[in-house]
């Protein structure tokens, strides 16, 4: 009877450290870039409202702009405020996630809710897009 022998091909201890020490950066990289992006969208939403209807409040490294009525049910409804940055890639990309948030919009007026966005520069914290009784 012949017996099989089951190795493990796994990456020598040396190897690994390196490894989960780029994996680490990469993540922090990440998470600064997709914190920097919400930020961007953030403060964008606010200074593109042509009516500056929409309100931000500022405080210990985290923004909120609350969007009013009208501004909710237009994004609701297909018309996102227009944002232009002067790197046309990132705006492609904050135009994107706001046609993302348009359905989730939807579901809050349908509660009777306005939209607020809140962005952290801590990316543990929390951060998104949220609703608010503003009726």
């Amino acid at each position: 009877m012949s017996t099989i022998e089951l190795t493990s091909h796994s990456a020598p201890a040396s190897d690994t450290a390196p490894r989960q020490s780029r994996i680490r950066v990469l993540r922090r990289r990440l998470a600064t870039f997709v914190t920097t992006l919400v930020i961007m969208a953030a403060v964008s939403v606010g200074v593109a409202a042509p009516s500056q209807a929409a309100t931000n409040y500022c405080s210990n490294g985290q923004c909120t702009t609350y969007l009013n009525w009208t501004e909710t049910v237009n994004l609701s409804n297909g018309r996102p405020p227009k944002i232009v940055t002067p790197v046309p890639q990132l705006t492609v990309a904050i135009n994107a996630g706001l046609w993302g948030h348009v359905l989730i919009a939807k579901g809050w007026v349908w509660r009777g809710n306005c939209v607020a966005f809140t962005a952290n520069v801590r990316p543990w914290a929390t951060q998104g897009m949220t609703g608010w009784r503003c009726r």
